[in-house]
């Protein structure tokens, strides 16, 4: 949950999330369990954090890739630093917030790089070092990702792991870290465009896509709620 703090507002609303399913409980074990993904999350959220900053001390999370004014299709994470062997998901969704990513065509151009986990799966595995595009196709629209592959058992300190495609004809303003739920993000960015309206994006920490919502007002902070 996000509280938002609007211009001309005293006082925060909170955007409504898309429903979710209640979690089923099976006793002490899996709510253990869920605590513990939550920790995982935080732990690759705050991981990746460090990096960003280490990259640009300016910087205060996930970089965004910018993209064509007349973008309509978006493959996230768009860019990607992994290792030989790593395995990643990817998502694909339209500039209405629709999630695409079963109904894609999921190609990449050298399989000696990375291979897809299966036709229709976005899942890759890297095989050697060298640089892929992993593109998705929607009717007759496209959208792609680059990764890069790296040699080695982990990642030179200050690279950046992953990127988020920009929103076209926004800004990114704000990047906050969500309180951990299950299956909720893991962080919302918080974009403005030159009309002072505001884009609310949901993400997990590994740079997949949840939902987006859109305000007219400009949103002058946001905090986990």
């Amino acid at each position: 949950m996000l509280a938002i703090l609007l211009a001309g507002s005293a006082r925060a609303s909170r955007p409504q999330a898309p429903a979710q399913q209640p979690a089923q409980s099976s006793g002490t074990s899996n709510a253990n369990d869920e605590a513990a993904k939550a920790v995982e999350r935080k732990r690759r959220f705050e991981e990746h954090k460090r990096r960003l900053e280490e990259a640009d001390p300016s910087a205060k999370s996930a970089t965004q890739t910018p993209v064509s004014a007349d973008q309509t299709l978006f493959v996230s994470p768009s860019v990607t630093n992994m290792l030989v062997g790593d395995f990643r998901d990817f998502c694909v969704f339209d500039l209405d917030g629709k999630i695409l990513t079963r109904e894609a065509e999921w190609t990449i151009d050298d399989p000696g790089i990375a291979t897809l986990a299966g036709k229709g799966d976005p899942a890759i595995t890297t095989k050697q070092p060298g640089k892929a595009v992993l593109r998705a196709r929607v009717g007759n629209q496209y959208a792609e990702a680059l990764i890069t592959v790296l040699d080695g058992n982990k990642l030179p300190d200050g690279t950046i792991k992953w990127s988020v495609p920009n929103f076209p004809g926004y800004k990114s303003k704000q990047i906050v870290q969500a309180v951990p739920t299950n299956n909720g993000p893991d962080l919302y960015t918080i974009e403005e465009n030159e009309r002072g309206e505001s884009l609310i994006r949901a993400w997990t920490s590994e740079g997949i896509f949840l939902w987006q919502r859109k305000s007219k007002q400009r949103i002058l902070n946001a905090v986990p709620h």
